[in-house]
Formats: structure tokens, sequence, C-alpha cells
């Protein structure tokens, strides 16, 4: 689900009257948010990981070209 679905839901239930929504769902829908930044950090972590691997495998290719000569 995206942020602005979990932000939408915790808009509405923090509008809603006490009585009708509780403090338990109030959580449940930060604690979904809190999951799907997590995930979208580690997926952002992971690529950049790639990203400097995929960097020092070129480095390493240039200078073992650069050797050759």
């Amino acid at each position: 689900m995206q942020y602005r679905e979990h932000l939408s839901k915790l808009l509405t239930a923090i509008k809603v009257s006490e009585a009708d929504r509780s403090d338990t769902d109030l959580e449940a829908i930060v604690y979904d948010l809190s999951l799907d930044i997590a995930a979208d950090v580690l997926t952002n972590v992971r690529r950049i990981a790639d990203a400097l691997e995929a960097g020092n495998e070129l480095q390493r290719e240039i200078l073992a070209k650069m050797d050759k000569r």
C-alpha cells in the first residue's frame, strides 16, 4: 500500500470520534505505514549497494585495462 493511502486512513481515523475508533486501530495503521516505509528503505539500500558494486566492478575493469597498456 502506498504512503498516501496509509496517511489518508490515519487522518480519517483521527477525525473519527474516539468512541468509533480504538487506539488499536490507529496503532495498526501506523504499524502498516512503518512496515511500508521500512520495506522501501530496504529496497533503496539494496539498489544503492547494487549500484556501488557495479561501480566497483567497472573501476576494476578500467584499472585492469589500463594495466594491460
